[in-house]
């Protein structure tokens, strides 16, 4: 087999998609679609600094981008929540956007899930915290693979790697390939 991350991640939700209350022929949320979801429900959210007098597309789009990178580094909603008291803040401004951005997530993740719905985040993160939090169900899928090669690895996530941290723990090997003159971290 050879593919995505986000590939592997799509075959999987598809073939446990009961374990996720996802449908068989699941819908992947882009960006348009999570900032449309997100605008639409904004009159039911309680905001303290991102008002809804302002255009939300202006606004939303970072805090989506947020959002994705909490997801990519496995930090969900409640955990979110409970680390804002420990994040510098050098102002008042900056605590309410960040207590925002976390009720913007939380609902954005119930959104998701009232509409059977995964983003791009999900295709991954999804698939390896299932793994890593009960193998057994899953295992025809996780443990199929006897020789793992990732390309491009400068470029994975948290998420990537929890992945494939799962997949080869019964592989006999994993090999990486990346470019340390691509790096960015």
């Amino acid at each position: 087999w050879a593919g995505t991350f986000h590939a592997f991640g799509l075959e999987f939700l598809r073939k446990y998609h009961q374990r996720f209350d996802l449908d068989p022929d699941l819908n992947v949320a882009d960006l348009l679609n999570s900032m449309t979801m997100l605008s639409a429900a904004l009159p039911g959210i309680a905001l303290q600094h991102y008002l809804r007098v302002q255009d939300p597309y202006d606004w939303l789009h970072p805090i989506v981008r947020a959002i994705k990178r909490l997801k990519e580094e496995l930090v969900s909603p409640a955990e979110y929540r409970v680390r804002l008291p420990t994040l510098a803040a050098d102002s008042e401004e900056i605590r309410r956007r960040r207590e925002d951005v976390a009720t913007l997530y939380e609902a954005h993740e119930t959104l998701l899930a009232k509409a059977k719905m995964v983003d791009f985040v999900d295709l991954v993160a999804k698939p390896a915290l299932a793994i890593r939090a009960d193998r057994a169900p899953c295992s025809e899928l996780a443990d199929e693979f006897q020789y793992i090669l990732v390309d491009e690895y400068q470029d994975v996530t948290l998420a990537m790697i929890e992945l494939m941290r799962q997949l080869a723990a019964k592989a006999k090997s994993l090999w990486v390939v990346g470019d340390v003159r691509q790096a960015i971290h």
